[in-house]
């Protein structure tokens, strides 16, 4: 909901609930400062960011933007030869994260035209019956007043009996 990000998946996580809240998560506040990203390896991070970090098992972790604004989180373990992340690790994670942004965003775009069609397609439905549904209504609206135009300036007590009740089965 770009307000707060749940994280999906860890390997060794076992709480399902791991929550960064934009207004008290210290890794996000941090990442609003720092661009390029946080590695738990830097010896200068405060206490608080470290928790956010190893509560998600987590030694890196980039925004996902798009158009300015964060849509998501990613965070990564340690890697798989036990090494430190070097700043080229970083930016090409970095280049990683602005493309899944960009992914994400084109996704949301073609969600959102989807939906958008769906819409447009009930309404012309919705439209479509309310037409086949109201012409034969008006119809019958009609010729319903017509008759009681005939019975209140009398012309129904020269007919018929049969033939009025004939007009009324019609009806």
């Amino acid at each position: 909901d770009k307000d707060s990000f749940l994280l999906k998946d860890a390997e060794g996580l076992t709480d399902r609930n791991v929550f960064y809240d934009q207004k008290s998560s210290s890794l996000l506040k941090m990442l609003d400062e720092k661009e390029e990203g946080i590695v738990l390896e830097e010896s200068t991070l405060p206490e608080a960011v470290l928790e956010d970090l190893k509560k998600s098992h987590s030694h890196l972790a980039l925004s996902i933007t798009s158009r300015n604004q964060r849509i998501g989180l990613l965070t990564l373990g340690r890697k798989k030869s036990d090494e430190e992340y070097t700043k080229d690790d970083v930016e090409t994670l970095k280049s990683l994260s602005n493309a899944l942004g960009l992914a994400m965003n084109t996704a949301l775009v073609f969600e959102d035209a989807i939906r958008k069609e769906k819409l447009i397609t009930v309404g012309t439905m919705v439209a479509g019956i309310q037409h086949d549904i109201s012409t034969p209504a008006n119809v019958a609206d009609m010729a319903i007043q017509l008759f009681m135009l005939d019975k209140k300036e009398g012309r129904h007590q020269l007919m018929p009996k049969e033939e009025i009740l004939s007009q009324v089965y019609n009806l």
